[in-house]
């Protein structure tokens, strides 16, 4: 099982958050839809999912981790591969499928999601494809 978002995490030194790490109370910061990151703190935690809310109080954001993600398979990555290609297409725009399933991979890690125009592999993503090959 994949966890949501753990990749786009990181300690306020820069580090990665590890799965061990995550508890209440821990400190991170996480991507702002604006541009930056945002300084998080996690609320909340089960056997499901960490909440996290920003300690910010003129950015009110948050977060949800979930630990219960089903993992991408090899068909996946083949439609991940196909919907990052459209990104870069001028004469066609990826569809709204795509868009989905290239969120879904970028709260994975396994793509980074810039704007709605702007899509890439991450280097765990070219990892993890490789792997399922």
């Amino acid at each position: 099982m994949a966890i949501s978002n753990l990749a786009l995490t990181k300690h306020l030194d820069g580090r990665p958050v590890s799965a061990n790490e995550v508890k209440v109370g821990l400190l991170v910061t996480f991507p702002s839809n604006f541009g930056g990151v945002i300084e998080h703190k996690c609320v909340s935690v089960n056997a499901e999912k960490a909440e996290f809310d920003s300690t910010n109080k003129d950015w009110p954001t948050g977060f949800v981790m979930s630990f219960n993600e089903a993992d991408f398979t090899l068909a996946d990555f083949e439609l991940l591969a196909e919907a990052l290609a459209a990104y870069s297409k001028w004469d066609k725009q990826p569809t709204n499928e795509q868009r989905t399933l290239v969120r879904r991979a970028h709260e994975l890690g396994y793509a980074h999601s810039i704007s709605y125009t702007q899509a890439s592999w991450t280097d765990k993503g070219i990892e993890a494809y490789r792997e399922k090959m």
